[in-house]
């Protein structure tokens, strides 16, 4: 083989490549950036009122944020850009729940959530609306 042996290491079958590549690791991951990713978690919507309290509108209550894919998670609706929160949950009376996605992408549909949460930071913009993301969508559903 090409690696070179490191002693007591290779009784563990590490070459030098591995383990530079396993100092690398161990060195980047601190106790501190483990403890941010843990903040940065999406916890379950429903569960955090105050979340979708502070994002919801009149007859429009924030479910949470959600992963999308070419199979959408929402099929029906306009699926196309240009609308607002207002003029989607307009466009897509009828059903169940709304989605935002990339700032003004909206479709609809009577479920969710096929692909899996997404942390809600993916759907929070610059303004801190939740508008969605690219392939992430700002669910919200119909209350009236």
């Amino acid at each position: 083989p090409n690696s070179t042996s490191l002693g007591p290491e290779s009784s563990k079958g590490r070459s030098k490549k591995d383990f530079f590549f396993v100092r690398r690791i161990d060195l980047n991951s601190t106790k501190d950036e483990e403890e941010g990713k843990e903040e940065l978690e999406e916890k379950p919507m429903g569960v955090d009122a105050s979340i979708s309290k502070k994002y919801s509108k009149a007859g429009k209550k924030f479910v949470g944020c959600f992963k999308d894919k070419w199979d959408r998670d929402l099929k029906k609706g306009p699926r196309k850009f240009g609308y607002s929160i207002d003029s989607c949950a307009k466009a897509c009376k009828g059903f169940i729940y709304f989605g935002i996605q990339s700032g003004s992408w909206c479709c609809c549909g009577n479920t969710y959530g096929k692909h899996g949460k997404a942390n809600v930071t993916k759907c929070r913009n610059e303004k801190d609306e939740m508008l969605g993301g690219m392939f992430t969508n700002a669910i919200y559903e119909m209350t009236k």
